[in-house]
Parts: C-alpha cells; sequence; structure tokens
C-alpha cells in the first residue's frame, strides 16, 4: 500500500512514524516537526508512505509552491519537494533493495501525476539513510558536518574527543560559575528567544532565518520532548542557548546563540559540553553538531573542537520528475533575474535563488 499523507492526516502520519523501528524513530520523521515548518499554502507539509510484505518506509517533505509569475503561467500548478530544516531523507524498516525500488517507482508516480518539478533532499549522515536514494537520485557531498560519538566514556570524549582548546574553554566556563539546564516554562523558552533574536540580529542574518518565537513554541508543543531547548546561566541570567532536537539514536545541534558579553566568560563553550554530557547520559549515540559554510571554515573548525575525530560528508540528493518543465524553469529564470545567476547557477534548483 503507498499513499501520501498531507496536513489533514497528521494522526495516521503519527501512526506510521510510530510504528517504525525504534532507531527510525528520529524527530526529522515525526508529524509535529513538519507541521511547525510547514507555511501553507506556499509550502506544505506531506509524508509518502510504503507498507508492504517487504516492510514500512517514511519519507516526509515540503510541497513547495513556484508561483512567480515571470516563470510559471497563470493556471499552471507546479511545484518542488525540499526537506524541512535540518536532515530529510527516507526511514525505513528494511534495507532489502525491492522494498526501495518498489517505493522509489511509486513516489516517481506521484511525483509525474501531481506537477512536481524536481526534488531535494538533505541525507542524515548520523543515520546513514544515503543508502535509501544513492540507486535512483543524484547524490553530491554538499559540505563536512561535524559527529560527536557518544558511545565512548566521558574521560575519553574529554581526554581524546575535545581539543586542548576545547577543555581549556569548558574549565574556564566552569570557573566563571555558569550553569546550563533545561527549559521548563513559557519564560525559559521567551529567554531562549531573546538570545537567539539577538545572535541573528548581531550576525545579520536572512530575514527567513530569523524565526518568531511562535515557531520554537510550534516545536515544542509539536514534538514534544523530541525538542530540547538548554539555557546556560551567570548568576541566574541566561546568556547562552541551544535547541537540542532528537531520536532515539541521534541528537542535533539546530538553533541558538550567545549573547556578546558572554563571549569572554567561555559561555557558548560550556554549553556545548554540558549538552554532549546530558545527551549522552540520556542515552543517546550521536550528536551531530552540522558544519560551517564550508569546510574548513571558522564555525567547522570550532565544532571539531568537541570531535576531532568525528568528520563526515553532508549528501545532498536530488532528482528532475520533469525535464521539460525543469528546463523551461531554469531558462525562464536565467531571462528574468540575470544578476542572480552568479549565485544561483550552480544550485540544484537555481530558480530558488
Amino acid at each position: 500500500m503507498f499513499e501520501v499523507l498531507g496536513a489533514d492526516r497528521m494522526e495516521a502520519w503519527r501512526g506510521w512514524f510510530d510504528s517504525l523501528p525504534r532507531e527510525w524513530r528520529d524527530v526529522h520523521f515525526h508529524p509535529g516537526y513538519y507541521a511547525a515548518n510547514a507555511a501553507p499554502p506556499a509550502a506544505q507539509a506531506a509524508c509518502a508512505v510504503l507498507d508492504d510484505a517487504d516492510g514500512l518506509v517514511l519519507y516526509p517533505f515540503l510541497r513547495m509552491a513556484i508561483t512567480d509569475p515571470a516563470l510559471v503561467p497563470s493556471g499552471e500548478a507546479l511545484c518542488d519537494l525540499q526537506g524541512a530544516p535540518g536532515y530529510n531523507g527516507l526511514a525505513a524498516s528494511s534495507r532489502a533493495p525491492a522494498l526501495i525500488d518498489r517505493f522509489h517507482r511509486e513516489f516517481r508516480a506521484y511525483c509525474r501525476d501531481t506537477g512536481v518539478v524536481a526534488e531535494l533532499t538533505r541525507l542524515n549522515p548520523a543515520l546513514g539513510n544515503q543508502g535509501f536514494c544513492d540507486r535512483t537520485m543524484t547524490v553530491k557531498v554538499l559540505n563536512r558536518n561535524v559527529i560527536v560519538d557518544l558511545t565512548v566514556g566521558e574521560q575519553a570524549l574529554w581526554q581524546e574527543h575535545y581539543s586542548h582548546a576545547a577543555r581549556k574553554q569548558v574549565a574556564k566556563g566552569q570557573r566563571n560559575g555558569l550553569v546550563t539546564r533545561l527549559a521548563g516554562s513559557d519564560a525559559d523558552l521567551e529567554a531562549f528567544h531573546a538570545i537567539f533574536a539577538d545572535t541573528m540580529a548581531r550576525n545579520d542574518a536572512l530575514p527567513e532565518a530569523r524565526h518568531p518565537l511562535a515557531y520554537f513554541i510550534g516545536l515544542a508543543r509539536g514534538c514534544g520532548d523530541q525538542c530540547l531547548f538548554y539555557l546556560t546561566e551567570h548568576h541566574g541570567r541566561p546568556v547562552a542557548a541551544e535547541l537540542v532536537t532528537h531520536g532515539t539514536e541521534a541528537a542535533y545541534s539546530f538553533l541558538g546563540g550567545t549573547l556578546a558579553e558572554a563571549f569572554p566568560l567561555a559561555a557558548n563553550d560550556l554549553l556545548k559540553h554540558d549538552i554532549i554530557v546530558d545527551l549522552r547520559r540520556r542515552g543517546l549515540r550521536r550528536f551531530c553538531l552540522g558544519g560551517g559554510i564550508a569546510p574548513g571554515d571558522g564555525i567547522h573548525r570550532y565544532k571539531l573542537k568537541f570531535s576531532a575525530q568525528g568528520e563526515v560528508d553532508f549528501l545532498l540528493a536530488s532528482r528532475v520528475h520533469d525535464q521539460a518543465r525543469f528546463d523551461r524553469l531554469v531558462a525562464d529564470w536565467s531571462a528574468a533575474y540575470p544578476e542572480r545567476r552568479p549565485r544561483g547557477a550552480s544550485k540544484v534548483l537555481p530558480y530558488r535563488f
């Protein structure tokens, strides 16, 4: 049985999510996570499901409407498919090729029948789901990510995985009396958002990255304890914050920030360390810190301080479902927005830039 569930069938989606093997009940497949990241009608949450004798496959995605009048004739309904922020791809109860191939055949037919032009998904390095896509999609290395191995002992993490600089900064944060705790109230979420918003403003972040408080409330309500909001305090005042999402095996550094005045206190370093300790004690096996804007940049090097042995490829999978329409979109985009070509021409979906 193959079907695609929309926002009106979230209970059914949750039922299939709960039917996945324990290791695949990850936040990135959770209906609440997609509900929080949807923005209908422009971005509609959906999940493709295949359930048959060989096993179960789930593939959540956002149907992203293509509405630019310079690209789409009036009355034509086109979209592409993208994952919610973070990591995407398939979850499956079996890696049997027959099951995965059957899913892709059904899914491609769905895309052809519903105006889907192309598809883009960011594969999950912490779950290793690239094998579900590499036979039917174009897969390329987009970046490098850093993963902390939480299965080793705390002492081994400290001595063998942390860099000397990381250990020095964590010790400094501890000497400065910083304390990390989980958010437990609406006021705590507001404090989290205040730090996040301050960080976004200081870094001149794009408007789409400056999530409102309602976004975080939606994640907290929709995903429950699969979203952990950490606050690091100095004399009782929150000065650094991080949202960590997780499943049963892996956790993910998602969003957060640090007040500039707390940089000399080593607040961000202590926060990262305290999160690693807490996740390990919760039984998580991997903590994905993500990467930088590009391999080897300052953000990437900072994350490597906490996992010198944990660098992995970050893979992007894509495919075109309607080549003629895709080529027309790219040509029309190039003609209508020549100033955007230097930034977008090499991208998988150029017309999105």
